[in-house]
């Protein structure tokens, strides 16, 4: 028959298979009122019987369990999670696939973690009833494990129970839990049999076996104390009565374990011993591992008579596998025996052979200690390096420290792969030490000439002080050392190139990105992304890489050619560190496309992802996203949140981290126009980049800087920053930062009103941004580059780009009169009705676009803005009933929405709706703006010269086409507006009029008034004051044709004549004429 070994998952979570166990009613009675509360700790010492009691109590009240058999492997949360993770997934197959695994970076927030994960498997196994943590004793000295058993206990639904058995009490830590009433604890005590329960069990020998009087069993009760292991060895003698029973020191425990044991295996036969010897190097031992082991087939008998005569021998079985397990005091006591009995050569041969099937079956830890209790180093090291690298992918660097921490300290130190992968299980735990390893590793492996290792060892270093973020400066050594490196091995092993690809490159973006190598190494990198197969790597890979494309240097082509490369296939299942890192580039990607909202929204589920697995090592990049979102979009509110945020998350030991936050600080200071605050936090922020950073940090803070020197009116210092920010800059050869230096000295001369300054800076600027497709950058402001743009409409300086950045960015213009800003919806309203999309002309052509078209005009003659929804129902739809009334409007609002071609072009906001005024250009609001600065002029002379007036009542006068809506259908709420603003026009070119005759501007009067009786023929006011201005100039013929117009115009349009104040103008200006042809006659 072909028996198949046990997987260690399966092993680990098997549950003992019962042989014939006397049930112990008594005990299940106050097992019974323990699980009234959420947790049972059975404590008992070796031998008193917790595994058998448990099992049975399960067996006897028929209750579903996930029982977790812990070994010394479970001191690695680690893999205590990924070992509960395959338990789940038995259970609950499709519901418990995306439990977490522990991140390796996790520290101080594991029992955040913890928690979290027992929650999500306890939701997952809804038909687990009891979880059982058996042998915990093996693990407790972790405190990662007691933080595990606490949440375990905790998280524990109402309807599940955790029984956990150990050798010794709850620890200290645990006081809380038993105070609040979530353990009970049942105490060794009472595990021992009582007499009764003694007498009972001698019903359990193998078949044929001797029966005990009942006065024989009272003496082995009183022999053992009722220790139950010791009752059933002693049921194992043929005379035990022999046995001296007043040895105190044999009363009960391991001492009487190794007394019995000795007369029990004395008696087998010598086959029988040689083979329990050898098995006894097998914490878990399948039949197939048996037999290999002892070269016998006759080895997996053994083990299955011993079971079934209740020898210490447990059986285990899950999914049609089983193993064997020796009872912890019978393994103890064969291992002893074996030291004595088998020679030296013998027992590390068994050792290696034990550990070789062990590691053949996936146990790995179970064969590493194997070989640590058999001293046998240079095995122990051919595993380390074979199983390291998995090891560290699966996140359990606590497993292999402890592999490491067993080897004597000469070996370590003295061996440069031992030294290095202590370095990295080190790293996640205690950095210092982890990186000191790495540097001992790296210069033994130079020692050596071992160019693989130098190549890891060197990448290591450089890694750490790059995610560090600490201090760059430490990296000029290691760029120093890849010359040396790469000189003396050459090119690193194609397995290996990628990774030091990447490194190096990380390597001179930190420090060195002036040196025209980088731009080498970063298509070397990009090439290597693209061939990598496995999503995670070319996501770990990318991280470096995409911020030199985005913030460094700005290339997009290569930048979305990175993305492309990255962005995994449909249901790819990516390690938690490294989802949450993929969501950082996605909005880093996003944010370079201007692509605001998209870009907070990867952020924010990359934070989320994070929280969720209790990942702290993006925090500050998540959170530093999310920051330029907010800000670069103009959300200073939510941008000042996210900081505040992003504060709490800043680790002083980082220095690069608060050297960016204060950079982002001084951000928002800028954007609230605060240019003191921003200065200061800049300045704070430079000092340390300039000492910890690298020329990249140096140039952004330099261009910050200028601005918040700008921001205080100290420019004449801010240009020699700018300057040396605008130096690096080139010789980075980064367009990006050309960019933004351009735009600073644009601003500046904006600013100072030096036209010919800013177009020159303007127009590099825009050439740069044109060919590269900038839409975003670090201190991207949309007001600033509003205006910028408009400057750039203005002058004709590359128009294209400018409105594409409009667009993309949806900049607001700095006044609604801009000429040529490219509006996404434009509507005329003065005169004839006319709507614009993106550039078309829309006609109505539909009976449906009707409604939709009346909407929109009703809403313009109430504003546009917060005009509430029940006054617009009650003039388009005034017949129908509120429920109809609404459902008509809806549909006019639908359809609307399409044909304006912007969802968002119309807002509802409590009942109200209105007119988005970042997409829509309404003629009548710029009207109605230049109309009230016209009036405000008028109302205070002082504060408006004549030349202003008048250069406002000609834009005024250009805006008006029209009345408002006067071609179309006339409405009662469109013709009230219509008035208003007529006469408001009326009102103003009036005043403008009377204020150009008291300042005695005759010739500007009456060009003036001229335009102001093309605007309103029927105005008698302004013909008589058209005629008061001509006769001043003493153009008295032509004052008397004016009258002659007014007349006519008069007669025509109103069927009257001219006012008596009129006719007296007239009859002034004919007696004067009359007069001076007197005098001239």
């Amino acid at each position: 028959m072909t028996v198949r070994g046990m997987s260690p998952g399966l092993a680990k979570l098997s549950r003992p298979r019962l042989a014939r166990v006397h049930p112990r009613e008594r005990l299940f009675q106050r097992l019974d009122e323990c699980l009234e509360h959420p947790a049972v700790w059975v404590s008992g010492v070796a031998g008193a019987g917790k595994t058998t009691l448990i099992a049975s109590y399960l067996s006897a009240r028929k209750l579903p369990a996930l029982w977790y058999h812990v070994d010394g492997s479970d001191i690695d949360p680690a893999a205590c999670c990924h070992y509960l993770r395959l338990a789940a997934a038995r259970i609950a197959p499709r519901a418990c696939s995306q439990l977490p695994s522990l991140p390796p970076t996790l520290n101080a927030d594991e029992g955040s973690f913890f928690s979290s994960f027992f929650a999500a498997l306890y939701a997952c196994s809804r038909s687990l009833r009891i979880l059982v943590v058996d042998n915990s004793h093996e693990a407790l000295a972790s405190p990662g494990f007691r933080k595990l058993l606490r949440a375990a206990i905790r998280e524990a639904p109402e309807n599940v129970r955790v029984i956990i058995t150990s050798r010794t009490r709850p620890s200290g830590d645990s006081a809380r839990l038993r105070a609040n009433g979530y353990l009970a604890v049942l105490d060794a005590e009472e595990l021992s049999f009582t007499e009764e329960e003694s007498i009972a069990v001698q019903r359990l020998a193998a078949a044929g076996g001797r029966m005990r009087s009942i006065d024989q069993m009272r003496h082995l009760h009183q022999m053992t104390g009722g220790w139950p292991a010791g009752v059933k060895l002693l049921l194992q003698l043929e005379a035990p009565d022999s046995l001296p029973a007043a040895d105190a020191r044999l009363a009960r425990g391991s001492a009487l374990f190794e007394f019995l044991a000795k007369e029990v295996f004395d008696r087998q036969s010598e086959e029988v011993r040689g083979v329990l010897l050898k098995l006894a190097y097998l914490p878990r031992i399948s039949p197939a591992m048996a037999c290999k082991l002892v070269a016998s087939p006759e080895a997996a008998q053994i083990l299955a008579t011993m079971h079934a005569d209740n020898i210490f021998t447990s059986a285990h079985g899950v999914d049609g596998e089983f193993h064997y397990r020796f009872h912890p005091l019978l393994r103890e006591f064969l291992l002893l025996r074996a030291e004595s009995a088998l020679p030296g050569e013998e027992r590390e041969g068994i050792g290696r052979q034990a550990a070789a099937l062990l590691a053949q079956s996936g146990e790995v830890d179970a064969a590493a200690q194997v070989l640590i209790s058999g001293h046998q180093w240079d095995e122990l090291q051919r595993l380390v390096l074979e199983q390291a690298s998995n090891l560290v992918d699966r996140g359990w660097h606590r497993t292999l420290s402890v592999w490491l921490d067993a080897f004597p300290e000469a070996n370590v130190t003295g061996d440069p792969w031992l030294s290095y992968w202590q370095g990295v299980a080190l790293l996640p735990f205690d950095p210092p030490a982890g990186q000191r390893r790495l540097e001992d590793s790296y210069a033994l492996f130079r020692e050596r000439h071992l160019g693989e290792g130098s190549f890891l060892a060197w990448s290591a270093n450089v890694d750490l002080i790059c995610l560090e973020w600490a201090d760059f400066s430490k990296l000029d050594h290691w760029l120093d050392e890849a010359k040396a490196l790469l000189g003396e091995f050459g090119a690193p092993a194609d397995k290996h190139a990628a990774r030091f690809a990447a490194s190096m490159f990380g390597a001179l973006l930190f420090r060195r990105p002036q040196n025209p190598t980088i731009h080498v190494w970063a298509k070397r990198l990009l090439l290597h992304i693209e061939a990598c197969v496995d999503p995670n790597q070319r996501i770990q890979l990318a991280c470096n890489l995409q911020i030199h494309y985005t913030v460094g240097v700005g290339l997009n082509v290569e930048l979305d050619r990175l993305m492309k490369a990255i962005e995994p296939p449909a249901g790819t299942r990516l390690a938690p560190l490294t989802g949450a890192l993929l969501w950082a580039l996605r909005s880093m990607h996003h944010w370079s496309r201007g692509e605001s909202e998209q870009a907070a929204a990867a952020a924010e589920s990359g934070g989320k992802l994070a929280r969720e697995k209790h990942l702290r090592m993006w925090d500050f990049m998540l959170g530093a996203l999310l920051v330029y979102a907010r800000l670069n979009n103009g959300e200073l509110s939510r941008g000042r949140t996210a900081l505040a945020r992003l504060k709490k998350s800043l680790d002083s030991k980082r220095k690069i981290d608060v050297a960016h936050f204060h950079y982002l600080a001084c951000l928002a200071s800028l954007s609230d126009g605060e240019g003191a605050p921003a200065l200061a936090h800049i300045e704070t922020a430079n000092a340390i980049s300039l000492r910890y950073g690298g020329p990249q940090q140096e140039a952004l803070g330099a261009l910050a800087r200028a601005q918040a020197l700008h921001a205080v009116g100290r420019t004449l210092e801010a240009r020699p920053v700018l300057e040396h920010g605008r130096q690096i800059a080139l010789a980075m050869d980064s367009g990006i930062l050309s960019f933004q230096a351009d735009l600073c000295a644009a601003l500046f001369a904006l600013d100072a009103g030096d036209e010919d300054a800013c177009a020159k800076a303007l127009e590099s600027a825009f050439t740069v941004g044109a060919a590269r497709d900038y839409l975003n950058h670090n201190s991207f402001r949309p007001a600033v580059m509003a205006r910028l743009c408009a400057f750039a409409l203005a002058h004709d300086i590359a128009p294209d780009y400018a409105r594409r950045l409009i667009r993309a960015r949806k900049l607001k213009p700095p006044a609604l009169e801009v000429d040529g800003w490219p509006w996404p919806v434009r509507i005329y309203t003065l005169g004839r009705f006319s709507l614009v999309v993106d550039g078309r002309p829309i006609a109505e052509t539909s009976p449906l676009q009707h409604k939709p078209i009346e909407l929109l005009q009703a809403l313009l003659s109430f504003g546009g803005r917060q005009v509430a929804i029940a006054r617009l129902i009650g003039c388009l739809w005034p017949e129908a009933e509120s429920k109809s009334g609404r459902g008509a409007f809806d549909t006019a609002l639908l359809r609307l929405r399409r044909l304006l071609g912007h969802d968002d072009s119309l807002i509802i906001e409590g009942g109200r709706l209105t007119l988005n005024p970042m997409l829509c250009w309404v003629d009548v609001w710029c009207f109605e703006r230049l109309l009230g600065a016209s009036e405000e002029g008028l109302l205070h002379p002082g504060d408006s010269d004549t030349e202003d007036l008048l250069a406002r009542n000609d834009t005024l006068l250009d805006f008006y086409h029209g009345d408002f809506l006067e071609h179309e259908s006339a409405h009662p709420w469109a013709s009230r507006r219509q008035e208003r603003l007529r006469d408001r026009l009326l009102n103003v070119v009036d005043g403008i009029g009377r204020r150009l005759e008291a300042g005695q501007f005759w010739d500007r009067a009456v060009t003036h008034y001229r335009r102001a009786i093309i605007l309103e023929p029927l105005a008698e006011p302004f013909y008589r004051r058209l005629m008061g201005c001509l006769q001043q100039l003493g153009e008295r013929a032509e004052a008397l044709r004016v009258y002659a117009q007014c007349r006519k115009a008069l007669s025509g349009g109103l069927q009257a004549t001219p006012s008596p104040a009129t006719e007296a103008i007239r009859e002034a200006i004919e007696s004067l004429s009359r007069l001076q042809d007197g005098f001239s006659g």
